[in-house]
């Protein structure tokens, strides 16, 4: 009889499990938080793909997450055929599906797309990642942590979520301006609601029915920093007094 490696066991139950902690209706949160900011850019974008759930980054962001380290995976792209940029959030009390997608939208308010420029002492890493045109799969985790290492917080929610094909190229725009679907890759016959791409398109996702995590005493804490280089900066913010995100750029 083969004996089964103890990675392999463990393989085989997360498949079992799932590729996420995360409850089918906190996908579809997260997912469609995504989509309403990348058709409602400003200005409007000509090759903005419309973002689908992907199991295999899912399982990446899972696996990261039940670490409960707030930093960033370095090798999250070993195990997936392409770049994988990455985006980070963190915060004590319940989680609610969408906190972390509207917390990195939020730096928009520093962005400006003429310039493809970010204010001075801001970070705007995350919000360029989420509307970035040809990052159209996404796959999230969380994970509800006793402690919570780099900023030890205790009984925090730590949400990892991966992007591919992965954005925040250096010089590069999150995407082109103009009349939507103007340049979709697949030809202009393929867009609905200025997304280029099919909005029909079933989840490919086999996530537990669970609530995914939260809970959780509340907690403030307000930090900040960036690092002007051209592949790392970092954030620590709060949202409502609670949530903080991080960010390191990737590079392609």
């Amino acid at each position: 009889m083969q004996v089964l490696s103890v990675a392999a066991l463990l393989l085989f139950l997360k498949g079992c499990l799932g590729a996420t902690d995360m409850s089918q209706e906190q996908i579809n949160t997260i997912l469609q938080a995504h989509n309403n900011y990348r058709k409602a850019v400003n200005p409007t974008a000509t090759n903005m793909e419309y973002m689908e759930w992907d199991d295999s980054l899912a399982t990446i962001a899972q696996d990261w997450a039940d670490g409960c380290d707030f930093a960033h995976n370095s090798n999250r792209g070993d195990n997936y055929a392409g770049s994988v940029g990455e985006n980070i959030y963190a915060g004590t009390g319940s989680y609610t599906a969408g906190s972390e997608t509207e917390n990195w939208h939020s730096e928009v308010s520093d962005y400006t797309y003429s310039s493809n420029s970010c204010r001075s002492g801001a970070v705007c890493g995350h919000y360029t990642q989420v509307v970035w045109a040809t990052s159209k799969k996404l796959g999230c985790g969380v994970k509800l942590c006793s402690t919570l290492g780099t900023v030890n917080w205790s009984n925090a929610n730590l949400v990892v979520c991966n992007y591919a094909p992965s954005g925040n190229f250096v010089g590069q725009k999150p995407y082109i301006s103009g009349t939507p679907c103007t340049q979709c890759a697949n030809g202009n016959d393929n867009c609905s609601d200025k997304l280029c791409g099919n909005p029909s398109v079933t989840l490919t996702t086999d996530a537990p029915n669970g609530n995914g995590a939260g809970g959780g005493p509340s907690n403030t804490t307000t930090s900040q920093g960036i690092d002007n280089g051209a592949v790392r900066h970092w954030s620590l913010l709060p949202l409502g007094g609670v949530a903080v995100t991080l960010l390191i750029l990737n590079m392609p």
